[in-house]
């Protein structure tokens, strides 16, 4: 295990809340409105559409200004998710005229698997995998219809995004980094099809190429704890852990041969267990042991509400990456990437030095934090 979350030292009911976002047999007491409503404004933990789904399902009643903002944000969730729906309609279509095949990854193949109900998820982009070999005339297709190139920096993985004309950010997978194809390679779109991981499913009027349930869950863990578990803003831990209730079936485990075949050489064997068995914590509401308890497990739920609650840990975390070697490439030459400059040129007005000093100012916080969450620790 790659995380050592500390003992949590907060007011923040976040056990509470974790227990009645995920645990469908819990009923929600009156007197945990109050703190349902102050995630509702802080939204800290990231579990505020899974909170108002509940609340709504609630046999107990609730107050009714928790029950109008629960509407009021599974409403906005639906409508987002109807502008990335048809942003992802609209650009598989315009890609299958010219003959470039596609399949929509992460929350979009989770809908079409019919696991997630959209309200009670936010997404802001949508991801589609396409065959590398085409993706330069996947992009001069897009940016014929009208698509734009958006700010963001690109990556190996993946091309530069784009925002379709409504405004969603489009983002066009040439691999899906540290899932593994037979050859030891990053799982690309024509391995994918060529190892039976590509399923054909239909949705919404017409049929989709979608990822296997093993795929998914093996990008999804990797997505949530390899990526972006150092850097937890990006991809809330808890919004992982979602995901995959959401994906979990009785018959069907996370911790399955297949899975440690697609990510056992990006996560450790205890690490696909450790959240095979924290989401069956979390489906069953069993949270006794999370706040002290030393499980991988609990250590995993723990991580998730410490780089939400904890500021010093979610800066260690920044510094702790540098001695993981992330599944796509070291956080050196991710940095080399932000610069992407040589030492001599600008770019906005801004010298090389100050953009190196500007990616380098987290990691210097990050030792900070960590000096001080040692300090913390018990002798």
């Amino acid at each position: 295990m790659r995380f050592f979350p500390p003992r949590i030292a907060t007011d923040y009911p976040w056990k509470d809340l974790v227990e009645a976002a995920f645990c469908p047999s819990t009923t929600m007491a009156p007197q945990l409105a109050e703190q349902i409503a102050r995630e509702f404004r802080e939204r800290r933990l990231g579990l505020h559409a899974r909170l108002a789904g509940a609340a709504l399902r609630n046999p107990l009643r609730l107050p009714e200004s928790l029950l109008t903002e629960s509407r009021r944000i599974l409403r906005r969730n639906s409508a987002e998710w109807l502008q990335r729906r048809a942003a992802m309609l609209a650009t598989s279509e315009l890609l299958a005229k010219v003959g470039i095949p596609s399949a929509p990854l992460k929350m979009a193949a989770l809908v079409i698997h019919g696991v997630t109900c959209p309200e009670r998820r936010r997404a802001v982009d949508i991801d589609l995998l396409v065959p590398d070999a085409q993706i330069s005339a996947a992009r001069t297709a897009l940016l014929a219809a009208a698509y734009v190139e958006d700010a963001t920096t690109p990556s190996p993985h993946q091309a530069q995004p784009l925002r379709s004309p409504n405004g969603v950010c489009v983002e066009l997978h040439r691999t899906i980094p540290g899932v593994w194809s037979r050859d030891s390679a990053h799982l690309t779109f024509d391995a994918a099809q060529h190892e039976g991981l590509l399923v054909q499913t239909d949705w919404d009027g017409r049929t989709w190429s979608v990822p296997t349930r093993s795929l998914l869950a093996s990008h999804l863990l990797v997505h949530g704890i390899a990526h972006h578990g150092f850097g937890p803003g990006t991809y809330p831990p808890f919004q992982m852990l979602s995901d995959l209730c959401d994906l979990r079936e009785s018959d069907w485990r996370l911790a399955s041969p297949e899975v440690g075949q697609l990510c056992g050489r990006t996560l450790s064997e205890q690490e696909i267990q450790a959240t095979d068995e924290a989401v069956s914590q979390l489906i069953s509401g069993d949270m006794n042991d999370v706040e002290r308890g030393d499980s991988p497990a609990a250590r995993l739920i723990r991580h998730c509400a410490a780089s939400a609650l904890d500021p010093d840990y979610a800066s260690a975390l920044r510094l702790r990456s540098v001695f993981w070697r992330l599944a796509e490439d070291s956080p050196w030459a991710a940095l080399a990437r932000k610069t992407q400059l040589d030492s001599t040129s600008r770019s906005n007005g801004v010298h090389y030095p100050r953009r190196v000093l500007e990616a380098l100012a987290p990691y210097c916080r990050g030792l900070m934090a960590e000096v001080r969450l040692r300090a913390r620790r018990p002798s």
